[in-house]
């Protein structure tokens, strides 16, 4: 069988035969029949794959076994669990990288399809939104940016931050959990964070070129620095267990595709909108919200089709609010 990956990286193939062998042997002579390589060069890729971590047994006469993979992060490991047309069809899986967006953002400039997914072990410079800070602890949470390539206005983009954060809801949700949104995309678990969303964009004045996700989920981690100590969580400290990462990317890969497909349609985008507000935990609240040149204090009624925030303050004005921190009149926790 004539080798047809080309440049393609081997050692992904290898991995995703082996995954998808269900943990039973399979015979060097067989990946090499199903490759168009030689034995020796599986050997070769095999070894390369223990070195990054993979748990491979290999018995003579029997082949080779994927016995564990303890939670590494790999692209053949997380593609056979994704049910998406376009999104995570094209993984990058880096250890560490000082942001995923920036990596994102490199990737985007040299041309990557629409779709694309980069995911870090760890990043040591993430940042959250107004330039704050977002760490997650090597090995245990995600840091994963998406790079999307829409077609619609700019003033519009604030739909991919709506579908991020109802994505995010949803997967919560599907795990027996009771998050809540605060708006605009901060998801709640018992009143604290857990996940942490940034959007950059590009394009022109009438159109947008890129979209970039940035998603930090702290997924195992089990505590957290003094100073955010009271604010943080995670899924493993309210599931009362540990997770998988890369079974939580491909679940939110899949939950995201068809709420970001929403985003280009008028009448999908409307009812995402009427389903992020629903579980919007911000709306009908008396709450302050601190922006960047003021601070307003009134009732949260709705947000309008651009995405703003619509605060009725106590002299009776509507102002709608593109950004800004949000906390219940009082500092009450919004959950």
């Amino acid at each position: 069988m004539p080798n047809s990956f080309g440049g393609y990286d081997m050692r992904e193939e290898i991995l995703r035969i082996l995954y998808e062998s269900a943990e039973r042997y399979i015979s060097g002579e067989r990946i090499s029949q199903m490759l168009g390589i030689s034995r020796a060069a599986v050997w070769k890729h095999i070894q390369a794959l223990q070195r990054e971590g993979f748990v491979i047994e290999a018995v003579t006469h029997k082949g080779y076994r994927l016995t564990g993979a303890d939670d590494v992060l790999h692209a053949a490991l997380i593609g056979p669990m994704l049910t998406t047309r376009d999104l995570g069809r094209n993984i990058v899986c880096m250890p560490c990288v000082p942001s995923t967006n920036a990596a994102a953002r490199a990737l985007a400039a040299e041309g990557c399809a629409g779709g694309t997914v980069l995911t870090a072990d760890s990043q040591t410079e993430g940042r959250g939104r107004r330039g704050r800070s977002w760490s997650n602890a090597p090995g245990k949470d995600i840091a994963m940016s998406i790079v999307l390539r829409p077609r619609l206005e700019p003033e519009f983009a604030s739909r991919y931050t709506f579908a991020t954060a109802l994505g995010v809801y949803r997967l919560a949700e599907g795990l027996g959990l009771a998050p809540s949104i605060k708006w605009p995309n901060d998801v709640l678990l018992d009143g604290k964070k857990f996940c942490g969303i940034l959007f950059e964009v590009a394009g022109e004045m009438d159109a947008l070129h890129t979209v970039i996700a940035g998603i930090g989920l702290n997924v195992n981690s089990e505590s957290f620095p003094e100073e955010i100590r009271e604010i943080a969580t995670s899924l493993r400290i309210c599931l009362g267990r540990p997770l998988q990462r890369r079974h939580v990317i491909a679940a939110l890969l899949n939950i995201l595709e068809p709420l970001y497909d929403a985003c280009a349609d008028e009448a999908g985008y409307e009812a995402l909108l009427r389903a992020y507000l629903s579980h919007c935990g911000t709306i009908g609240q008396r709450v302050t919200v601190t922006g960047i040149r003021e601070t307003l204090g009134g009732t949260a009624e709705g947000v309008d089709e651009l995405g703003r925030l619509l605060l009725r303050t106590d002299d009776g004005a509507l102002h709608a609010l593109l950004a800004g921190d949000v906390t219940l009149r009082g500092g009450a926790r919004l959950t």
